[in-house]
């Protein structure tokens, strides 16, 4: 991960075999986060050494992994020159956008369910039509065509005889399939 230094603070600790020293370091991350961390001298001694010299507006690439405790370690600090940090900065960019998640298009349940009531009765609307059409020697009105399609409906959604698996009225589009 790439971060840009706030501020590092380094003090000795005391101890039985001479002590260690601790950097407390404060640090903005790559998505502008700002975070701190203590590093110590004992755990990664070639990264502590860099950032006990990084100062205030110094780029890091920090690698880090996890110790046996499962802590995050600052295993390897390199630090940036405002070129390096610049194309570090667009390649982890470019890679952010290449890997986004696309979105989600599938249908729910429920739109899958009124999208194919929607199929059915457009289908039995025309086949009500089609039916009442030949040799017809009287006008059919909008009422003969819908009545018919809702028989024609009823026919499709038939479980078992007499008995219907959708509810609602032919015309009413937020009717539930139950």
């Amino acid at each position: 991960m790439q971060i840009s230094i706030l501020s590092v603070t380094v003090e000795h600790m005391p101890g039985k075999n001479g002590g260690y020293d601790k950097a407390e370091v404060a640090y903005k991350g790559e998505d502008g986060k700002v975070s701190g961390k203590n590093i110590v001298s004992f755990n990664a001694p070639e990264a502590f050494d860099v950032i006990k010299a990084a100062k205030n507006g110094d780029v890091l690439d920090v690698t880090s992994e996890k110790d046996a405790k499962g802590y995050w370690q600052w295993v390897k600090v390199v630090k940036l020159d405002a070129a390096q940090a610049a194309t570090q900065q667009a390649s982890t960019a470019k890679a952010g956008a290449a890997t986004a998640s696309p979105k989600n298009t599938y249908e729910t349940p429920e739109e899958r369910v009124l999208k194919q009531l929607y199929i059915v009765r457009q289908s039995a609307i025309n086949a009500a039509i089609a039916t009442l059409t030949p040799g017809a020697n009287t006008e059919f009105t909008v009422e003969d065509v819908i009545a018919l399609a809702k028989t024609y409906e009823a026919h499709v959604y038939r479980k078992e005889e007499g008995k219907q698996s959708f509810s609602g009225d032919f015309q009413d589009d937020s009717a539930e399939i139950v």
